[in-house]
């Protein structure tokens, strides 16, 4: 069998409180905010980035429509709420697994009385590669 650079890294823990919040409060992606767990930048992760999202302290608040060319996955981890990929709307709640493919426009709107926790995971080395990609901008 063929060395690999994976069989070099050593495993990784890391816990959510541990890493510093971005995004909080209204920004460009609305009013979401995310801890990236692991990411290339700051752990070895071999092409696996991933992290926390939290939209909207209340219902109605959201995440807005936006692109970039990696898939994601969405796991929810509490609260519910609806994700909008490419016009239709998907209702998630706690449980809930949707795999978003590279390139598709999608928004996450929180339906809940507290804030809708996802756990994303883009397969890419790094969080800086995910380039996000608003409506009125081009790909």
């Amino acid at each position: 069998m063929a060395k690999h650079k994976e069989q070099t890294i050593k495993p990784v823990l890391v816990h959510e409180d541990e890493r510093p919040e971005e995004g909080s409060g209204e920004t460009q992606l609305g009013d979401a905010s995310w801890r990236n767990l692991l990411s290339g930048d700051m752990t070895p992760s071999l092409f696996m980035t991933c992290g926390i999202l939290e939209v909207g302290k209340w219902r109605g608040e959201k995440m807005v429509t936006h692109r970039h060319r990696q898939s994601e996955i969405y796991h929810v981890l509490a609260g519910e709420g609806v994700v909008t990929v490419a016009g239709k709307e998907h209702h998630v709640r706690k449980g809930s697994t949707l795999f978003i493919p590279g390139g598709y426009d999608h928004g996450t709107r929180n339906e809940g009385e507290r804030p809708l926790k996802i756990f994303y995971v883009f397969a890419v080395d790094s969080f800086g590669e995910v380039e996000y990609v608003l409506p009125e901008n081009e790909l």
